[in-house]
C-alpha cells in the first residue's frame, strides 16, 4: 500500500515537473499551437468549405504532424545531469507513465484548439459531434503511448529525428485508418453498434502498445 502511494507521489511529482519545464518554454507550446491554428486556417482559405470527409482527413492530418512534433521532443531535455536525477527518482514504469500522461493531456490541448478553429471557419459536419471526441480522446492515448516510446529509442540514437518518422509510420498508420474510419461514423451519424468492432479494434491497439511501451521502455531505462 505504501509503495503503491509512494508511486502515485512521483508520478504526480513528474507531471507538476514536466509542466513546470514546458511553461518555462512557452515559444515551443506557442509554435505548436501555432502551427495547428495556421494549418487549419490554409485549409479554410483554400476550400472556404469544408466537406465532412474533408474536415476529418484535415484534422487528422494536423493532430498526426503536431502530436509527432509535440512527443518527439519528450526526452530532448533528459540528459546529462537531469536524466542521471530522473533515474534516481523514479521507476522506469512511473517515469513512462508521467511522461505519456503528460502528452495526453497535451494532444487534448491541441485537439481542442484545432477543433475550435475548425469549427469556427469550416463548420460542424457531424451527426454526432460527442462520439468524434470520445473516438478522438482515446486515440492519442494510443498516439501518446506509441509517439512517446519511439522518442525514447530516438533518443538513444542520438535524437535522430529521421528515426522517429520512420519507426512511427507503421505504428500509427493503423491507429489512424481505425480513429478515420470511426471519425466517419460519427460524421454520418450512424449506429454506434455499427462501428462497435472498429471501437474494439482502437481499444485493443491502444492496450498493445501500452503493454509494449511499459514492457520495452525498462530496458531502454537501464542502457
Amino acid at each position: 500500500m505504501n509503495t503503491t502511494l509512494g508511486s502515485i507521489r512521483t508520478l504526480l511529482s513528474l507531471i507538476k515537473f514536466e509542466l513546470r519545464s514546458e511553461w518555462r518554454q512557452q515559444n515551443v507550446f506557442a509554435g505548436i499551437f501555432l502551427y495547428a491554428a495556421t494549418a487549419v486556417f490554409v485549409a479554410y482559405m483554400t476550400f472556404r468549405i469544408l466537406p465532412g470527409p474533408t474536415w476529418v482527413a484535415v484534422y487528422w492530418l494536423i493532430m498526426l504532424f503536431s502530436s509527432t512534433h509535440a512527443i518527439g521532443r519528450s526526452f530532448g531535455s533528459s540528459s546529462g545531469v537531469r536524466l542521471l536525477f530522473e533515474q534516481s527518482l523514479a521507476a522506469p514504469g512511473v517515469y513512462l507513465a508521467s511522461k505519456i500522461m503528460y502528452n495526453i493531456f497535451l494532444l487534448v490541448l491541441i485537439h481542442l484548439l484545432t477543433c475550435l478553429c475548425m469549427l469556427v471557419w469550416g463548420g460542424n459536419p457531424f451527426q454526432d459531434l460527442v462520439r468524434f471526441s470520445w473516438v478522438a480522446v482515446v486515440g492519442h492515448i494510443g498516439l501518446s503511448g506509441a509517439l512517446t516510446l519511439i522518442a525514447a529509442i530516438s533518443r538513444k540514437a542520438s535524437g535522430q529525428a529521421t528515426l522517429m518518422v520512420v519507426l512511427s509510420f507503421p505504428v500509427v498508420m493503423p491507429l489512424m485508418l481505425l480513429l478515420i474510419r470511426l471519425s466517419m461514423h460519427a460524421l454520418d451519424g450512424l449506429n454506434p453498434e455499427a462501428g462497435q468492432t472498429y471501437m474494439v479494434q482502437l481499444l485493443a491497439l491502444d492496450l498493445l502498445i501500452l503493454s509494449t511501451a511499459f514492457l520495452l521502455f525498462p530496458y531502454l531505462w537501464r542502457d
